[in-house]
């Protein structure tokens, strides 16, 4: 039977909904392993194109079939990658590349079996986007079809490897002949994502993402990987997918990525999965959240890719308003049990959060600058002292001491980076002791439990509060909050300043009500710098958002 489809999940007259399922029926569901030859014709081809048919590739060489493949290359533009050929060659495909100065347009697939000949049409290439997220159109003839017209595979490459074009056939056994020149490196250093690709993944977690999250050490609930299960469309969203599985019989491919837990400070290598021979499944390691009961099921994961290999992750409670907002894009269902993704473009996500992140800088060597919170890190230094690693000295008011217990709250206070202090679970009074260095404050004001220092960065404070400024605080907050200068942490909102969900801001609220009772009509946390706007709630958003502590002092800042 004849089929059309578009995706993502557009338009489709049968039951394909996509070129990867149109893919699937003509060299899976409709093929027996052995039987002819595979082909691939596209002018651009990348690993993640490929890697859904890596196996199925090897296993039909194994059993007698042969795979041919034509991509198009170049000297001067990221055509076809080094990685997607190599891995057809390894798979033991037959394949041509062509140089771009007979630019190969087409996009074309199929089969030639005893059965007759199958061809898949499509605007889409052998890329990850071009199987995942691109719009792309691709029709499917059968065999009586292609035997009424008169196509025939065979006839077309042939005639394909007559004209006159600048061909190569590199082999697996000469990695330095002209051909690996004309193909570019996924994993070099200098990629640069392209703007299409700067997207947010927007995802509604599940039971099977959240239980290890909120299970208690050593229980059974804890045991197994923590990881958040994504669709099978993710071809698009991460690096190539280069490293196979070591051990096991089922075939599965990997990358690390660079993930910024932002609800926990954190940043740390994580590793991304696809389960080529099992579920068709990508997994996001997501180690770092483990035990700590940030998210539940039906809460929305915010996914953002900052370049090529960096991510940030975000959290949203479930019901919240901007967790509302963001779960308008997750369009998409992964599985039977009503889980939900969909993608949003990092713009689109900034304008309904008002959150930053990081954009890659050519500048430094493609390393990332996080638009986040710096935070102070303490290093041993040779002669068993303690020295500040980031952010220079400390001011003349602060030294950083060892202290023994009883000093502790006394003499000194811990040295707290902000977004620490104003986790999403964050308190202050019960921070680890040991975790945090520690400093002794020159200050008239009687230390006590609760008490931090830390570093605010950001001008929308000032003149009090001078970019890069220590300040004490204090937890909680007694009394009124009004005109205090307080740290805040937003569930629903974000400084416009920095994007983070936290902001050390100037406290006003308006109060309605009587003499028995009163409730809050807004809350405007304000700067004092009149270059920045303020952030404004309303009653509504008020249990969105927690005082965790108040500026008492600052140190070289003006006061």
């Amino acid at each position: 039977m004849n089929e059309l489809a578009v995706h993502p999940n557009v338009y489709a007259t049968g039951r394909s909904k996509g070129l990867i399922s149109l893919l699937e029926r003509v060299w899976l569901r409709e093929q027996e392993p052995g039987d002819g030859t595979f082909y691939v014709v596209s002018g651009f081809a990348n690993y993640n194109g490929g890697v859904r048919f890596f196996p199925v590739f090897r296993r039909h060489v194994e059993r007698g079939g042969k795979v041919e493949a034509v991509f198009a290359g170049s000297a001067g533009q990221n055509l076809t990658s080094r990685q997607v050929v190599r891995a057809m060659l390894e798979c033991g495909a037959e394949v041509h590349v062509v140089n771009r100065k007979r630019l190969v347009h087409m996009k074309s697939y199929g089969s030639r079996t005893r059965g007759g000949d199958t061809l898949i049409v499509s605007s889409g290439n052998f890329t990850g986007p071009g199987m995942a997220q691109n719009v792309e159109m691709s029709v499917l003839l059968d065999h009586p079809t292609t035997r009424d017209m008169g196509f025939s595979w065979e006839s077309l490459m042939s005639r394909m490897r007559s004209q006159s074009w600048q061909r190569y056939k590199p082999t697996i056994d000469d990695l330095a002949a002209p051909v690996w020149r004309l193909l570019y490196d996924e994993e070099a250093s200098n990629i640069v994502l392209d703007a299409t690709a700067e997207v947010t993944m927007i995802l509604i977690l599940g039971h099977a993402d959240t239980v290890r999250i909120n299970a208690a050490p050593d229980t059974r609930q804890a045991r197994g990987t923590q990881y958040f299960w994504l669709s099978r469309d993710c071809y698009d969203f991460f690096p190539a997918l280069t490293v196979p599985n070591a051990r096991g019989t089922k075939r599965t491919y990997s990358c690390l990525v660079r993930m910024n837990f932002v609800d926990l400070g954190q940043k740390e290598e994580v590793r991304v999965t696809f389960e080529a021979e099992n579920n068709l499944d990508f997994r996001l390691g997501t180690g770092a959240l483990r035990g700590t009961r940030l998210a539940r099921s039906g809460d929305v994961a915010a996914i953002s890719r900052i370049s090529e290999s960096s991510y940030e992750l975000r959290l949203f409670r479930q019901g919240t308003p901007m967790a509302r907002r963001l779960a308008a894009h997750a369009v998409n269902f992964v599985g039977h049990r009503g889980k939900r993704y969909g993608f949003v473009s990092n713009d689109g996500f900034r304008d309904a959060t008002g959150i930053r992140f990081g954009r890659t800088s050519i500048a430094n060597g493609g390393q990332d600058r996080v638009a986040s919170q710096p935070y102070v890190n303490v290093a041993r230094s040779g002669d068993g002292g303690i020295e500040l690693a980031e952010h220079g000295a400390l001011p003349p008011r602060l030294r950083l001491v060892e202290p023994r217990p009883p000093e502790r709250y006394r003499t000194c206070v811990p040295l707290v980076p902000l977004k620490a202090a104003a986790g999403a679970f964050g308190d202050p009074q019960r921070i680890d002791d040991d975790e945090f260095a520690w400093v002794a404050v020159e200050t008239r004001r009687l230390l006590r439990r609760g008490m931090f220092v830390a570093q605010v960065v950001g001008r929308s404070m000032e003149p009090t509060i001078s970019d890069g400024a220590y300040c004490l605080f204090a937890a909680p907050v007694g009394g009124s909050r009004q005109g205090k200068t307080v740290l805040v942490q937003m569930r629903d909102a974000a400084d416009p300043e920095s994007g983070e969900r936290y902001t050390v801001k100037r406290y006003e609220s308006e109060k309605a009500g009587d003499e028995d009772s009163w409730r809050h009509t807004k809350i405007t946390l304000k700067p004092l710098n009149p270059d920045f706007e303020p952030i404004v709630l309303t009653a509504a958003d008020e249990g969105s958002l927690q005082v965790v502590a108040e500026v008492v002092e600052v140190f070289g800042g003006e006061t």
